[in-house]
């Protein structure tokens, strides 16, 4: 069985939404006194999905199956290169976060089982 990993596209939203919602709810069983309960539709609205697949230091990336998607990942770039609370030589280097950012945009690969 082939799996897909690829970008999020806009017409994805409602299978994202119903993945998201499946984890969460693990999240409220196991941790209720940290996450409650929510309405699916609002675990993540669409206009933060929209800007989620068009910025370009954030991203979704989904996983398919025979065009149905199996698993969704939110990621999310920061560079701590301007934060004045991060110590310099703690800093992460300029080149693996601009490489990060290239992988995230160019993503789409296949994997095979």
């Amino acid at each position: 069985m082939d799996i897909f990993i690829r970008a999020a596209v806009d017409t994805d939203y409602d299978q994202v939404c119903n993945l998201l919602a499946d984890a969460h709810a693990i999240h409220v069983k196991w941790l209720p006194e940290v996450f409650g309960s929510a309405d699916p539709d609002q675990i993540m609205l669409r206009a933060l999905f929209q800007e989620t697949i068009t910025d370009t230091d954030k991203t979704i990336l989904v996983a398919s199956k025979k065009n149905e998607l199996v698993d969704v990942v939110l990621i999310r770039l920061a560079s701590a290169l301007d934060d004045p609370a991060i110590q310099p030589e703690q800093k992460p280097g300029l080149a693996c976060y601009q490489s990060m950012k290239r992988i995230v945009n160019r993503a789409s690969v296949t994997l095979s089982r």
